[in-house]
């Protein structure tokens, strides 16, 4: 919390959904080693203003660790560069409230020098690390989604209707 304070003093890390609030912060530990552990994490936080707040999509990073040293090697976190990446809203005649969503094209906080060619004695991909942190927070990430193509072929062969979802941008982040 205190990192993300850098950015903006005034930030929240619980977060509404359509299931209540639940807590904008999950980690993953991605890798290891004798001497050094990485760590993947995903954090969903507000910056609350006087009127209204801004919603990055989430903040997406990883941390490595040197278990000897109790020392921090690397640490970065950013708001990926996603089409849409921020959720603006605010209150306006009293009552009423405005929404908008845009792009930014940096918002980042590192330090230290993410270690290369390590071997891990154990480890997941980035892709898997990511994809257990998104489920965690959207539970229709879980669902098998398959192209159009795919799709028709499923259904010809199971001589089943298809179920078709369009969507215009990413529903996987608060941007949306």
């Amino acid at each position: 919390m205190e990192l993300i304070k850098q950015l903006y003093p005034h930030t929240e890390l619980i977060l509404d959904n359509d299931e209540g609030e639940y807590r904008g912060i999950w980690a993953c530990l991605r890798a290891y080693n004798d001497q050094l552990t990485e760590i993947a994490f995903r954090i969903h936080a507000k910056f609350v203003m006087n009127q209204g707040n801004v919603i990055p999509s989430q903040f997406a990073g990883h941390l490595v660790i040197d278990q000897f040293t109790e020392t921090l090697i690397s640490f970065k976190m950013f708001v990926p560069q996603t089409t849409l990446n921020f959720k603006a809203g605010w209150k306006y005649d009293g009552e009423n409230y405005g929404a908008e969503i845009g792009y930014c094209p940096q918002i980042e906080l590192s330090a230290g020098t993410q270690p290369i060619d390590v071997e891990y004695s154990e480890s997941i991909t980035h892709e898997d690390a990511e994809n257990k942190l998104i489920s965690h927070y959207y539970k229709f990430h879980e669902v098998n989604w398959v192209s159009l193509e795919e799709a028709l072929e499923m259904a010809s062969m199971a001589q089943k209707p298809i179920h078709a979802v369009s969507i215009d941008g990413p529903i996987f982040d608060e941007s949306c």
